[in-house]
């Protein structure tokens, strides 16, 4: 939310609120949001990005945000208890808004997470964070997870901007571009609305391809010559001649203009550039003359 959407949102809370004055709630318009395409990785930019971890500790976390689409926040608060190996499915006591959820477990999440728990060893976060230098059975920051995901994304050479949301974007289009419908989809998600899991069908490169183009069922005779107009480009700018006689050389293969002027002629037959005759000689200095007085002059 933007500073202006954040002070209109503070006077509906006085007005409506404090003041009761509920009429004045219509009065107050919310300003439009710009809502921007999120940003999707291929499958290849996802295998890249993961194997750009720094270490097993960030590949296990970039593992898990891919695999099961958790948000950050979703990924800080998971337990060791949350993982339940019998069933193949990762709960997730508190998602956005409170709710909770299940997301199935794939065999290679399964097997990253047993590797990663028999060398970290965490007692009740998954991702233990850090105390003054030493590990402590405390939830990670978000910013290890912001620094894990742009270290691997540096490493792997994916120039676009991409953050810990972004695999949870990717997770979802993949799904989609695999076959699962969108309330599938919008369940493993834990959106509350089905309009936010649209989104993912302007994302889904399978989707937008599968829409016939109108343009490829008209018929449209190619002519033999196609009439080109003039490209309208500003000419480049010439270098001057070093030679003397004009501002810029001759075209090669065109004749010279007729010369109207007398330092043009002059330049045309060869005559230095200062010289207006062709007979005149170099150019003299000028001096300057002393003034000399009459000699019947009196002081």
């Amino acid at each position: 939310m933007g500073t202006v959407g954040l002070h209109v949102a503070a006077l509906r809370f006085v007005f409506v609120r404090l003041l009761k004055r509920r009429e004045l709630k219509e009065e107050l318009p919310t300003p439009k949001r710009h809502r921007r395409l999120p940003t999707v990785l291929s499958p290849d930019e996802v295998r890249r990005l993961i194997a750009g971890a720094k270490n097993l500790y960030h590949r296990t976390m970039l593992m898990t945000l891919y695999g099961t689409g958790l948000r950050r926040s979703e990924l800080l608060q998971l337990k060791v208890s949350d993982i339940d190996s019998q069933r193949m499915v990762l709960r997730v006591e508190r998602g956005k808004g409170g709710h909770g959820r299940e997301v199935p477990l794939s065999a290679s999440l399964l097997a990253a997470l047993r590797a990663y728990y028999r060398w970290m060893r965490p007692q009740t976060y998954l991702f233990p964070g850090t105390q003054d230098g030493w590990r402590t059975d405390r939830p990670l920051t978000s910013k290890v997870v912001w620094e894990a995901v742009r270290f691997a994304a540096h490493a792997a050479g994916i120039d676009r901007r991409v953050s810990p949301h972004t695999l949870r974007h990717s997770y979802a289009t993949h799904l989609l571009e695999a076959g699962a419908d969108l309330r599938t989809i919008q369940v493993l998600l834990g959106h509350a609305d089905l309009t936010h899991t649209t989104v993912y069908l302007h994302l889904s490169p399978r989707h937008l391809q599968a829409v016939p183009n109108p343009l490829e069922q008209l018929q449209v005779p190619t002519p033999v010559v196609v009439h080109r107009s003039r490209l309208l480009r500003k000419p480049a700018r010439r270098e001057p001649s070093r030679r003397g006689g004009g501002r810029y050389p001759p075209r090669a293969g065109r004749p010279l203009r007729r010369a109207t002027s007398v330092v043009e002629r002059a330049a045309a037959i060869g005559a230095p550039r200062h010289c207006a005759l062709p007979d005149c000689g170099p150019r003299r200095t000028r001096r300057r003359l002393r003034r000399v007085r009459p000699s019947g002059h009196l002081l």
